[in-house]
């Protein structure tokens, strides 16, 4: 089965993903009592505040252009099906239960490891999502914002190293 997506369908998508992240990370702030670790995580929150940003400013040239929002085509029905289970099966795509993950993180490390998984997951759904992004709509924003993650992944591994 094919799945096809429209640009706005998947700026949409990481909009979600970053909102849910905001969350994330702002429960993560709130449940820590460490002041470095918060402020990190507060740091992670801001970011992801200003991806949603960019991703809505991608939305509102997908729409002001003629013909941007048609199918995604020509692509392997494999590529699409892989973008279509990563959008899925993405932690932060659908509603964020903070009360599950609250229950989850008995310490920093299983906060820190929470928030890996996400920042890998969004990695890899945005490097499958630039595949099916025309340059002329966003493909170069999308690329700063896998390298914020991968930044994030960064900053939270060294954090891993300090609590281990």
């Amino acid at each position: 089965m094919s799945y096809f997506f429209k640009a706005d369908e998947i700026f949409q998508t990481g909009v979600q993903i970053e909102q849910n992240g905001i969350k994330f990370y702002q429960r993560l702030a709130d449940l820590t009592k460490d002041a470095k670790i918060k402020q990190i995580y507060e740091s992670l929150r801001d970011a992801e505040k200003n991806h949603v940003e960019v991703f809505r400013k991608l939305l509102k040239e997908v729409a002001s252009q003629k013909g941007a929002l048609q199918s995604v085509k020509d692509f392997p029905e494999e590529d699409t099906t892989y973008l279509k289970t990563m959008a899925d099966n993405n932690v932060f795509t659908g509603k964020i239960n903070l009360d599950e993950i609250s229950r989850k993180i008995k310490s920093t490390k299983d906060a820190v490891n929470l928030a890996l998984d996400f920042e890998k997951s969004s990695v890899l759904f945005y490097t499958q999502m630039k595949k099916f992004t025309r340059p002329e709509l966003g493909e170069q924003q999308i690329n700063k914002l896998i390298k914020q993650e991968e930044e994030h992944i960064r900053i939270l591994n060294d954090l891993l190293k300090k609590h281990e």
